[in-house]
Parts: structure tokens; sequence; C-alpha cells
């Protein structure tokens, strides 16, 4: 089985695309922003002075830091969720007075992994940039698949802590955790070893499908139909499951797809 989850900031939730530039690919993650300009704390920006300034200008003149697996702008704080150091992801997902776990579209993730679902396909919204066009676009766009992480587990913040060891230090790490974010609970953890995040992501979707998958992909995950700009988890499975929406796929299918994954890390 294989859930596909969008993640990152793009024109859909008030954020900007990742960029491909050369070939190279920057996973642009979330600021840890300020919500108005009046605010003055520092190295805090919101989208708009983060993209404009740390994207349009630091990226094209080559003033750019890439540490680990990120795009990182100098002096910035930065929400780095994919975490792709420690493969860990937090969710905006809490424990309800009634006792069932409430948020967004993260429930359902947190739910299927608890469930037996142990693998995470990240893709983002990614625009090619050149500056020798005008906004800097020449037009090549679209979803690519940026991690895969594999043999996941879900822990509250308690239980990981718990664990102790390698788990331990994975929830310590989530931004999350970092910042005491009051409607994070729940941190999946991936297998450190397995996860990756692909030299060459993988292009999704095609412009004339209108963000749907591309036929070629499309093949793959069952026929799926659908666009992807939501981000709600999409789960393939081999088999029926009971409660939640899935799209049925052949073994050998999946199996090739993960293999042309590997592939690519």
């Amino acid at each position: 089985m294989l859930i596909l989850k969008r993640v990152g900031i793009d024109s859909q939730y008030g954020g900007h695309w990742s960029v491909i530039k050369k070939d190279k690919f920057y996973f642009v993650c979330i600021p840890e922003s300020r919500k108005k300009k009046s605010d003055t704390k520092k190295n805090l920006f919101t989208y708009s002075e983060y993209y404009e300034k740390f994207i349009l200008e630091d990226c094209y003149r080559n003033k750019i830091k890439y540490a680990g697996k990120y795009f990182v702008p100098e002096k910035i704080k930065i929400h780095l969720d994919p975490d792709l150091e420690q493969f860990t992801y937090g969710t905006n997902t809490h424990l309800g007075g009634n006792g069932k776990i409430q948020g967004g579209n993260d429930v359902a993730l947190v739910e299927m992994i608890k469930n037996g679902v142990k693998n995470i396909g990240f893709y983002a919204a990614y625009q090619d940039y050149d500056q020798s066009q005008p906004n800097h676009k020449n037009g090549r766009s679209g979803y690519y698949l940026f991690a895969l992480f594999e043999n996941c587990q879900v822990f509250t913040i308690k239980e990981g802590r718990e664990k102790g060891g390698a788990i331990q230090n994975q929830i310590n790490e989530n931004q999350h955790v970092k910042r005491q974010d009051p409607d994070t609970q729940y941190i999946i953890c991936a297998n450190r070893k397995k996860s990756f995040r692909l030299k060459k992501p993988l292009l999704l979707t095609s412009h004339k499908t209108d963000y749907r998958l591309d036929i070629k992909i499309k093949r793959y995950l069952g026929g799926y139909d659908k666009q992807l700009i939501k981000s709600v988890p999409r789960l393939f499975s081999e088999e029926k499951i009971k409660h939640y929406k899935h799209t049925i796929i052949k073994e050998d299918m999946l199996n090739d797809f993960i293999k042309m994954l590997y592939e690519r890390q």
C-alpha cells in the first residue's frame, strides 16, 4: 500500500510553488512567518516577503545555501516538514475530548498509518524559472513526487519520547515539537535507513490533464483520474480496505512504481 500526500506552500494555500532551476529541485519550506508586516520579530517573514526576497532574488542570483535537503536562505527561520533529515512528518492532529483524533486532512493520514499502511510518497508543486523569461517563468510546472517515507509509524509526542532511542530523537527534532504546536500531538516517524529524498523528483502530472496523473504514471496507479490539487492523503492498495477511500492497483504495478522511485534516489 502507498499513500500520496501533497505538501508545501503553493498558490492554492497562500504561498508559492517550489523551484526548479536548471534541473535542480528545491523544496521551498514553510517559513516560520509573521502574520503581518507590523510584526517586527527578527528572521520572520510573511509568505509574500519570503517568496519575493528569498526565492525571486536569492535563488536566481545563486545566493542560496543548500543545507542538507532543503532550500534554506540565510538568516531565516523555516519549517522543515516533512523533515528529510530525521524523516518525520508533524501532523495537525490532536486527541479530542471524545477520545477520537481530530484535525483536518491529516486525521485520515494518521489513522491509515495506525492501521498498517507503511509507505508515504510526498509531492509538491514545482515551477521552473528562468531569469531570461518574463516573471522568471518558462512554463514548465506540475506536481512532483520528491520523497518516499518507508516503514512509517505514528506516535503521540509523549509515546515517542517514552520509546527512547532513535524514535525519541526523531520526535524531539520535529519542527512541530520544537515550536510546541498546540494542534500537534501525532508525529509520523519513518525508517531513516530506508526512506529517501529523490535526487530526480518524479513528475506526476501533465498540463494537458489539468493536474491529473500523467498517462504514464496513471497506468502504475490503477488509472487514478482525479486532480491532485487538494492535500488529502490518497491511498493506493492491492486489496480492498474498509473505511478509507482508496484506489485498487495491481501488486506488480505498485512494486514497479516503487522501484522507479528507488532508481531516482
